[in-house]
């Protein structure tokens, strides 16, 4: 995962969001920057480390990078912005607060909720928009 990681941010450098390793008493925030060397972040001599979150946007890509820890694995999603501009999808801007021991670092972290059409359970032969994820879209530090 970690290589796979690393080839998605070479191919751009204004990178926005943060990396937090399960051992790190922070995350490691980037603003417009290049990330191009992610082995810096882990470590041969602690056997825990390893990524617990990462929120990354890439507006040059237009691309969303989550990285999640899932049961000691992580885990990359990658979202690119385009794939939910259609007839089927809707989207929004909404900012979240971040919790009290991260906000002395990031105030806000940005995001777009994604809508999907799709038939309503309620009223066959109807549709409506429904949520279904949301896009990391950078931060306010």
């Amino acid at each position: 995962m970690k290589e796979m990681l690393q080839t998605e941010l070479d191919k751009h450098t204004d990178w926005e969001g943060y990396i937090w390793m399960i051992e790190g008493k922070e995350p490691k925030v980037y603003k417009n920057k290049a990330i191009t060397n992610l082995s810096d972040l882990y470590s041969n001599e602690r056997p825990f480390s390893k990524i617990q979150e990462a929120l990354l946007y890439s507006a040059t890509a237009g691309k969303s990078l989550w990285v999640r820890n899932v049961d000691g694995e992580e885990k990359l999603y990658i979202h690119k912005h385009a794939d939910f501009i259609d007839g089927k999808f809707r989207t929004d801007e909404k900012d979240l607060e971040v919790p009290g021991f991260a906000k002395s670092i990031i105030k806000k972290l940005k995001f777009r909720q994604v809508y999907q059409l799709q038939e309503s359970v309620t009223s066959p032969g109807f549709e409506s928009y429904y949520p279904v994820f949301k896009l990391f879209v950078g931060l306010e530090k």
